[in-house]
């Protein structure tokens, strides 16, 4: 009998390695597909956006990239809001209104936000001047 157990191999880890590379290669596939889905429905659902709700004023050309001004009124001086703390300038949609019933006043969004392009790196000082 003893004769007999030691022909008996224990069973090679050389299976379970193969099974987990292909258990591995798997969810590597699934992050990859959820990846690409993800990236898809992000550039359909930025394009329907865009065209569901396009921008209340103009974009204008500064250096390269646009940015996004909405003036309204008339007169002088011209008035112009600056959003801050990461606002844009739908922020004063109840303030230009009334500004505007007596002069000219513009919002506009910074660059990178709302319908502004983001503007060139680095962002520095020089930059912003």
């Amino acid at each position: 009998m003893t004769d007999q157990n030691q022909n008996v191999k224990a069973p090679t880890s050389g299976r379970r390695g193969r099974g987990c590379f292909i258990g591995l290669g798997a969810g590597l596939a699934a992050i990859l597909g959820l990846l690409l889905v993800g990236y898809v429905y992000e550039t359909a659902a930025e394009a329907a956006d865009a065209k569901a709700y396009p921008p209340p004023g103009q974009r204008v050309d500064v250096g390269g990239h646009r940015l996004h001004i909405h003036c309204t009124g008339a007169g002088s001086p011209t008035v112009v809001i600056d959003a801050g703390l990461g606002d844009w300038s739908t922020g004063w949609g109840f303030v230009q209104p009334e500004v505007a019933k007596t002069t000219r006043v513009c919002t506009y969004d910074r660059a990178g936000w709302a319908w502004s392009d983001p503007g060139p790196l680095p962002r520095d000082a020089a930059q912003f001047s």
